[in-house]
């Protein structure tokens, strides 16, 4: 029989709940070019909306706006938008979750933390919900840290 030795958690969801601020950026960047939709519309016509990656979530944005703008427009406008969100929102780990973490920490068992998304982001929700005192640096594994990043696209 095989032990466990160490967990790896997911930063962005799993841990810390950002879902809103994400569909909202997306909503208001949709808006920008010319596209008005809801949350409801969103998960029927924008197929990555939940789980991104947002770079294809904004060239689907991009197919759908009259205007035609380049993907990678709205790609950085949706990232203005989401730091900003993210900024004026409270970020916290989930319930329960720091209750787990020393429970696995007691066990002694090696955790780590790693993210999809940019390093700037990420570390923005790892300084503000705490979680940087918990995790020291060699355990946190962000998107820059990894060579083949297609695998997030899956």
């Amino acid at each position: 029989m095989k032990k466990i030795l160490a967990i790896a958690f997911d930063l962005e969801g799993p841990i810390i709940d950002v879902e809103m601020a994400h569909h909202q950026g997306h909503i208001l960047t949709a808006s920008d070019v010319g596209v008005n939709l809801n949350v409801e519309e969103c998960f029927q016509k924008i197929p990555h909306f939940i789980g991104g990656p947002d770079e294809e979530i904004a060239k689907e944005i991009a197919a759908l706006s009259p205007i035609n703008p380049d993907y990678k427009f709205v790609f950085d406008l949706d990232k203005q938008y989401y730091n900003k969100l993210i900024a004026a929102i409270k970020i916290e780990p989930r319930p329960g979750f720091l209750e787990a973490y020393k429970s696995l920490k007691a066990l002694g068992l090696k955790t780590s933390i790693g993210s999809a998304c940019p390093s700037s982001q990420a570390n923005i929700l790892l300084n503000r919900s705490g979680l940087n005192k918990l995790f020291v640096p060699n355990t946190i594994v962000l998107r820059e840290d990894v060579q083949n990043t297609n695998l997030f696209n899956g």
